[in-house]
């Protein structure tokens, strides 16, 4: 299993409890695929650069996943068919930055 970071658009006409059942929604097909949502955080409402398919917003929300390489395309394919789902984007999670003063410290010991 992968760490995975999901960006996840939803609609602004869904209203705040239809929201909340979208992203649950989201949550469970994770779980189908054999994967567990480790994190999610709600961003809020955002405007678009420019309109895309006639809408000039949406909810936004971040969710940290672990999941199988091999089961990526068939979430993406599953939220692609949920309709309280605008966009979703899903890219290999990062690991957690270390702090300046650790990096300077270690190249100074000499360690990589």
């Amino acid at each position: 299993m992968k760490t995975y970071d999901a960006t996840l658009i939803f609609p602004n006409s869904l209203k705040d409890e239809q929201f909340t059942k979208a992203v649950d929604r989201v949550k469970e097909e994770v779980g189908k695929l054999g994967g567990e949502v480790v994190g999610t955080r709600v961003i809020g409402r955002r405007q678009f650069a420019r309109p895309m398919k006639r809408r000039e917003s949406g909810q936004y929300v971040k969710m940290r996943m672990n999941l199988g390489p091999e089961d990526v395309s068939g979430l993406t394919a599953r939220l692609k068919l949920n309709s309280d789902v605008f966009r979703v984007q899903i890219v290999c999670g990062r690991e957690e930055a270390q702090p300046v003063e650790e990096k300077e410290a270690k190249e100074a010991d000499g360690e990589s």
